[in-house]
């Protein structure tokens, strides 16, 4: 007689078996050391009532991810805390859950389902991952998360009981690029729970704003057609170069000479995303970055090859900076004039602007716009001069961009390889009330990169923010373009 495979409930109920995991009102707490972008340090997770956790890795620097009933949260370094946007917000919870067992308990929202080998499907809002479990104990091994950059796996090894919990004493996260973060688990205890220890830390001043100071930045724009704006901020009291001032950028940048140049010690590794993939590098700290008024404290910057950007820009390219400086700041940007200024965001602000929301999503831009009959959000990256659109390959696939367009394949040179695209033509296209001619677009063939995002349409150049005189205010989520006269 041929036995029947296992339903789910049974799988369940062996992991439930195997694991010890019951609901309780108290927190679990799990700590122990790290080795988090390649430095050493200590970590502690905290998993409440009702969804809420943070988790903390206290390392060269600290970084907390964070859910109170009411909001999701993240805190890097020295940065002023951004809200999970998104699909972040449903992947972090997610992962929570994973970390913690409560996917386990019905009153988690998590929903499961069987898959082949040993899987489990869970789906919790717009996020989803696969969970692997060992065949002979249950025990999880493995979960990928379905991210909107690419997918994000975590490993556990080891099982050991705390107090009655078996949990992994060995949690490995694999980052993009092959970096790799290693969690040695310590102890798990049962706490009180506090509900204000998940609540976003108010954090330290990161940033000096200077009275005497002019809010106008020095900026040029390059030629045609690797136009990139070009600022030269004080690095450690000492201007270096030439940086790009890019809203696409997500984190600082610098070279390998710059960074030996300013003799900038290195606190770890991370990696970067690219329109073709990720690239790995060192993480050096400086003392402080001055751009016009603002000075910012201890910032980092991942160290990138930017000869191939020099190359193409006929001038030597040293580093390249953007959300550092517009998250704690508000600044005017006007890419045709050029013009760059910046302002400490407790400036009284015109309220009669043209202001409408942003989403500040993975430390990058975006703004609705409308074309051909569809809606949605795009990036706003003034690092990309030479395309007006380059449409994420999801949004290509669902929205049939191709059909009837009549578009030309083509294989381009991108950052981190090469893409194979279809070029046209998009009509119609309305960004902030301003109606655009016909502008050219890149579909991409298939997802991968920065443009395998699911939650955004895609991406827009220069030639979409010339008509406007933009302002960024992302501490309120809010922007105006004002149409050039």
């Amino acid at each position: 007689m041929i036995a029947s495979p296992p339903s789910l409930e049974d799988v369940l109920a062996r992991v439930r078996q195997r694991l010890g995991v019951r609901p309780t009102r108290d927190d679990l707490v799990v700590r122990g050391r790290v080795e988090h972008l390649g430095s050493l340090g200590t970590f502690t997770w905290r998993f409440g009532p009702r969804g809420s956790f943070v988790r903390t890795v206290d390392a060269s620097t600290k970084r907390m991810v964070g859910a109170s009933e009411h909001r999701s949260w993240v805190a890097e370094g020295n940065a002023p805390v951004r809200d999970l946007e998104w699909g972040e917000v449903d992947e972090a919870r997610l992962l929570a859950t994973v970390l913690s067992g409560a996917w386990l308990d019905p009153s988690s929202g998590v929903s499961a389902s069987l898959l082949p080998e040993g899987r489990v499907r869970l789906v919790l809002g717009r996020g989803q991952g696969e969970l692997t479990l060992d065949p002979a104990t249950g025990e999880p091994r493995r979960i990928v998360i379905l991210s909107s950059f690419a997918e994000s796996t975590w490993r556990f090894s080891y099982y050991e009981s705390f107090a009655g919990v078996v949990y992994p004493k060995l949690v490995e996260q694999d980052l993009p690029a092959g970096v790799v973060n290693r969690f040695e688990v310590v102890s798990v205890t049962r706490e009180p729970s506090i509900p204000e220890d998940f609540e976003a830390p108010a954090g330290a001043p990161s940033a000096r704003f200077h009275p005497g100071v002019p809010s106008e930045v020095a900026v040029e724009r390059l030629p045609l057609p690797n136009a990139f704006l070009i600022v030269r901020p004080e690095i450690d009291g000492r201007a270096i170069g030439a940086f790009i001032f890019d809203t696409g950028a997500g984190a600082n940048v610098i070279s390998p000479r710059a960074a030996l140049t300013l003799g900038l010690p290195t606190i770890g590794a991370s990696w970067l995303g690219l329109a073709a993939g990720a690239s790995s590098g060192t993480v050096r700290q400086a003392q402080s970055m001055q751009l016009g008024p603002i000075t910012i404290d201890r910032p980092a910057f991942v160290e990138m090859d930017l000869d191939p950007l020099s190359a193409i820009s006929g001038v030597e390219i040293v580093g390249i900076v953007g959300y550092d400086v517009l998250r704690r700041s508000i600044v005017e940007i006007e890419v045709a004039a050029p013009r760059l200024a910046i302002f400490d965001p407790a400036t009284p602000q015109d309220e009669s602007a043209p202001w409408q929301p942003i989403v500040v999503y993975r430390n990058h831009v975006y703004a609705s716009a409308r074309f051909e009959g569809h809606e949605g959000w795009f990036r706003l990256d003034t690092g990309a001069p030479q395309v007006p659109i380059i449409f994420n390959g999801p949004a290509v696939e669902r929205l049939s961009l191709l059909e009837g367009r009549g578009a030309q394949e083509a294989q381009i040179e991108v950052p981190g390889g090469t893409m194979d695209v279809a070029i046209g033509e998009i009509d119609g296209f309305e960004l902030a009330g301003h109606v655009f001619g016909p502008l050219a677009a890149l579909f991409p063939k298939r997802s991968a990169g920065a443009f395998a995002d699911r939650e955004a349409l895609g991406n827009l150049g220069q030639d979409c923010m010339a008509p406007f005189r933009a302002r960024f205010d992302y501490r309120r989520k809010r922007a105006a373009f004002v149409k050039r006269g």
